[in-house]
């Protein structure tokens, strides 16, 4: 398995949720030169350890997030492909995960209306010829992305990325619509480097993008890492509580906010009330993780399940 080099760790623990950072910034708070930080970012992107990524809130295009947890029955693996490819394939499907524990798979759509959600569990009947054996549906009502502390020491003021939180929706032009399915797939290193790929002036792209800024549409950025160089197993947690009380949203949050190994938290409806995602060397350490959230909110949470994640089929912040 490749490895990362204690230098490239420290950097993107820097920088995972502020890739814009200054490279003198960044050597700055490291103790290195700036031409040594500029040097790793360049190797991780080439070597496909790091890719650049627009965080894109989909309830500002007036966008639902509903996770749906289930589990397959198929055998033959003819059968099993064709399912994948179908379920890969459907736009209405933004991400698709292989998981390990009371499901088999996690899949999340981007809908505007709870029809399209009925319509896909149908679609994902017919498609497994009604070899789908459990199931969940769960609507994500808020997002929070933080970076991996454990790569560096957890600090004062942590970052973290926030989505499914607007309630305006602002008008988006064709023009911006097309910029957003643009960033949202490609491995552009900068706005310059957007312009030069679809063939329009600087000046233009950088318009829209501000103005995709401006309207919150996208968040922000970050690099997503290739998990073949981070030693660890992801996790989701699926808390579910005895009890809402008017401030225990915040205290999970500022659990997550501190706590170095998670990742994200979401904050849910239906079948539990927050999955959290946390990656770890080894089971024991999730264990640990869930005894000290039991231990922490001893009145409010009932139960905490664990499911492991295997692979990545499809990440797409942007609905089709």
């Amino acid at each position: 398995m490749p490895k990362l080099t204690e230098r490239e760790r420290a950097i993107i623990g820097l920088v995972e949720l502020d890739p814009q950072a200054p490279a003198r910034v960044v050597a700055k708070q490291l103790r290195l030169r700036e031409s040594a930080v500029q040097h790793s970012l360049r190797s991780m992107r080439e070597r496909g350890v790091i890719e650049l990524k627009s965080f894109i809130d989909v309830s500002t295009l007036g966008r639902n997030d509903i996770g749906i947890f289930f589990s397959l029955g198929l055998t033959r693996r003819k059968a099993y492909a064709k399912f994948m490819q179908q379920l890969i394939a459907s736009p209405a499907v933004a991400v698709v995960h292989s998981i390990a524990g009371d499901f088999h798979f996690f899949a999340s759509l981007h809908c505007k209306d709870l029809r399209e959600v009925s319509k896909l569990q149908c679609s994902l009947s017919e498609w497994s010829d009604g070899a789908i054996t459990t199931k969940a549906v769960v609507p994500r009502v808020k997002y929070i992305q933080y970076r991996r502390k454990y790569l560096t020491e957890v600090r004062s003021k942590e970052p973290s990325l926030v989505a499914l939180v607007e309630s305006e929706q602002p008008e988006i032009s064709q023009e911006e619509l097309a910029l957003l399915s643009f960033l949202s797939k490609s491995n552009s290193n900068s706005i310059r480097d957007v312009a030069r790929q679809l063939g329009i002036p600087h000046s233009t792209v950088d318009y829209r993008y501000h103005q995709l800024i401006k309207k919150k549409i996208i968040k922000g950025w970050f690099y997503s890492i290739n998990y073949n160089y981070l030693p660890v197993q992801c996790y989701k947690l699926l808390v579910s509580c005895k009890q809402l009380t008017p401030n225990l949203h915040g205290q999970i949050a500022q659990f997550a906010l501190e706590h170095s190994r998670i990742t994200y938290l979401l904050e849910t409806l239906g079948a539990w009330d927050f999955e959290i995602g946390v990656e770890c060397e080894n089971t024991s350490d999730v264990m640990a993780i869930i005894a000290l959230l039991y231990e922490s909110f001893p009145q409010e949470i009932s139960t905490i399940r664990s499911l492991t994640e295997l692979d990545i089929y499809k990440f797409d912040m942007f609905p089709s």
